[in-house]
């Protein structure tokens, strides 16, 4: 089935109840994150605040695809007979995230850069184009301000470092996710005003990453399970 198909599905109303999917595809990034926490006790490579995982993909993938299904339930939730409304879920979800406040509320929301990253890193693990790139910290120009920000794997050893995949494995990369994503919920619901009670209650799983360790006490997480990072480990080796 087309993408035309389904919007026309969704946008014709229809008598009957229909159910939500986000969710799910939240909890089981939830539970991806927790996963991805718990390899760091294995033989991964660690430094002070990150740590590769091969879960952390998939909890990128399943919590902004739950962040953009839970968009378009919104516009069901919020009112299933606007047939305007409805039609904004044509939009991409960033600009789909902004406008329907507008719409609702005459509360036009700005543009959040750090989202449109979200939506860009999620594009990357989805549709994965195995390549090598060159420039600074050889990423996608579009994820360098990540590179920057310490959020993708890397290696003090420029000569061996991490590929471009494997960049993506990054503990930190998802927690810092979960943290835009909560973050842009909140100002969402704000902006819908009174509307937003209608999607508070539901909205409320999206905060469920605060559970899990964050990558900046990483240290106590170490201490408790007597880790140490990889290049102390390594260390040690070359002076015995």
């Amino acid at each position: 089935m087309s993408k035309r198909a389904r919007l026309k599905q969704f946008q014709e109303t229809a008598p009957g109840v229909s159910t939500t999917l986000s969710t799910w595809l939240v909890k089981s990034g939830y539970v991806a994150l927790q996963n991805a926490l718990d390899e760091r006790r294995g033989g991964v490579y660690r430094t002070a605040c990150n740590h590769f995982s091969s879960h952390a993909p998939a909890s990128i993938l399943l919590l902004v695809t739950g962040f953009d299904a839970w968009l378009n339930e919104a516009l069901w939730i919020l009112d299933p007979y606007a047939s305007e409304l409805r039609s904004l879920a044509e939009k991409p979800p960033d600009k789909r995230y902004c406008s329907i406040p507008k719409l609702v509320n005459g509360t036009q929301l700005p543009k959040r850069l750090e989202l449109q990253t979200v939506f860009d890193v999620r594009h990357e693990i989805a549709h994965y184009l195995p390549r090598v790139v060159e420039g600074e910290g050889k990423v996608p120009e579009w994820l360098v301000d990540l590179h920057q920000r310490k959020l993708l794997l890397t290696s003090p050893h420029p000569s061996a470092d991490f590929g471009f995949g494997n960049r993506l494995c990054s503990y930190s990369l998802a927690y810092w996710t979960w943290t835009i994503i909560d973050s842009a919920i909140a100002d969402f619901l704000e902006a819908l005003g009174e509307s937003a009670q209608l999607l508070r209650r539901g909205a409320g799983i999206f905060s469920m990453y605060t559970r899990v360790c964050a990558p900046t006490r990483l240290a106590l997480y170490d201490s408790d399970h007597n880790l140490k990072l990889t290049e102390e480990e390594r260390q040690k080796k070359r002076e015995k």
